[in-house]
């Protein structure tokens, strides 16, 4: 596997190189973009993310040439490589282009994923590991002059609420989110009719004042899918969607104390006690993944109405998680070209026809993200993704309900880690354990216990850790 690996990467990037001319020297009028869109299984799960990407940029340049000026023979990619096997070769090029920015050089446009739970992530950083405090350090060119003049992303079809999430702190546009995802609770509508919990905190989610609210605590906790009960999780932890920010940008320190984070650990811990405690035969199912993962298949055979509620924050909305997105570099000597190639980046071409909306992709393209559930093909299991027409209001307004936009880190990642340490532990203290070790596809840890102490010590190790990594940052 790994030989083939590192094969296919060659002929990929060989046939980049003659295709497109070399990314060295020589190619200082063509426009570099960079792509670091691949992700750990990129090439073992049998394609190649990168590809995909790349392929349908490049039949977008070829179809909008008229109206963004830009062609494919202008524009010179390049392609960081994610998969395991290729440690070594990411490493290298990581340095490479850093090295380039921080003098003053470097592509000219950033085509980034951001990996939304710790089992997709790359084994290296992304090209920008704190993208947020890359978006306050000038990094990035503002793109507000641009972006009126859009003919094949017009403005207006962006998602606002999403696309604010990628301006500085003096409000300019530097960053442009492609597509991003929601932690989401669905439940079939004859079962749970449609709420309204605008407004509620993840304090409400606590009090278990609401059964279809309180089902949110499953959030707090690593969880695979499993069939064999009403209730069904596929994600990570959604504990830093909690916070509508990690980290004070100003003052460069967490936003929450250590004897916060312990108290949100024990308070969310009492309370998914009380609800695996508690008997239901309705089923449900929290989620990362976007409707285009079959919704219909996650929770029944056929479509029926499904009622969605987005995973509360602490300031009463929701937080978006971006999961790709792209910018242009703040040293291009071609800005108007590289404001062309985001445009073509963000438009319906690359987005309607093709397959890159799949797990974890919502367009904010608004336009794509309609028709594409429109055109779902209702006869194919393979296609069947899109949502009956109740459905998809209702995940319009959990849209809505969007009050914070997150670009995950290493603090994200490192939180989940401590949530899957403290669920280690409690597993560990059953009796049976040494029989079975735990795993993150059962909910069962539960059933163990934990002395307040062990999770003071937990919490203190990952909250020294986080602190460790906001001072590198």
């Amino acid at each position: 596997m790994k030989s083939k690996g590192a094969l296919w990467t060659t002929i990929l990037c060989l046939a980049f190189i003659l295709l497109m001319g070399s990314c060295g020297q020589g190619q200082g009028k063509k426009l570099r973009v960079c792509f670091d869109v691949g992700h750990i299984m990129d090439i073992q799960n049998g394609s190649s993310n990168l590809q995909s990407y790349v392929e349908a940029f490049l039949r977008c340049l070829t179809g909008a040439e008229k109206d963004s000026g830009l062609s494919p023979d202008d524009v010179a990619i390049e392609i960081i490589p994610s998969d395991r096997s290729q440690t070594t070769e990411r490493s290298a090029t990581l340095q490479r282009i850093r090295t380039e920015i921080m003098t003053g050089g470097g592509p000219d446009v950033f085509v980034c994923a951001a990996d939304t739970e710790l089992h997709l992530a790359v084994h290296d950083d992304r090209l920008f590991p704190y993208v947020e405090k890359a978006q306050e350090s000038g990094f990035f060119l503002p793109l507000d002059e641009y972006l009126g003049e859009w003919k094949l992303s017009p403005w207006e079809e962006m998602s606002r609420q999403i696309m604010d999430g990628g301006k500085d702190r003096n409000g300019r546009q530097v960053l442009l989110p492609m597509t991003y995802t929601l932690p989401l609770l669905s439940f079939y509508q004859e079962d749970v009719p449609p709420c309204d919990f605008t407004g509620a905190t993840w304090e409400d989610v606590l009090t278990g004042d609401d059964s279809a609210l309180t089902e949110q605590v499953r959030w707090f906790w690593s969880i695979g899918y499993y069939m064999d009960v009403p209730r069904g999780d596929n994600h990570g932890t959604g504990m830093s969607f909690i916070y509508p920010e990690i980290i004070r940008t100003e003052e460069g320190a967490l936003s929450f104390t250590e004897e916060e984070l312990l108290n949100r650990v024990k308070d969310s811990l009492s309370a998914y006690r009380r609800l695996v405690q508690q008997e239901t035969q309705t089923v449900s199912l929290n989620t990362l993944y976007s409707y285009d993962t079959r919704w219909d298949y996650l929770l029944c055979t056929e479509k029926r109405d499904l009622t969605i509620l987005p995973l509360r924050n602490q300031q009463g909305g929701t937080t978006a998680v971006i999961t790709t997105y792209c910018a242009v570099n703040r040293n291009t000597k071609q800005p108007d070209k590289a404001a062309a190639a985001v445009e073509v980046l963000l438009s319906e071409g690359m987005w309607l026809n093709s397959n890159l909306v799949t797990v974890y992709n919502y367009p904010v393209n608004q336009r794509v993200l309609t028709d594409r559930n429109a055109d779902a093909d209702p006869n194919s299991f393979f296609t069947n993704t899109g949502l009956t027409e109740k459905s998809f209001q209702e995940f319009l307004k959990a849209v809505e309900q969007v009050n914070a936009v997150r670009i995950p880190s290493r603090l994200d990642y490192t939180m989940e880690e401590m949530i899957r340490e403290i669920q280690e532990t409690i597993y560990a203290s059953r009796p049976d354990a040494a029989d079975e070790p735990w795993n993150a596809w059962k909910a069962d840890f539960i059933l163990g216990d934990v002395s307040d102490e062990k999770l003071a010590e937990i919490v203190h190790k990952y909250y020294m850790k986080l602190c460790r990594l906001v001072d590198e940052s």
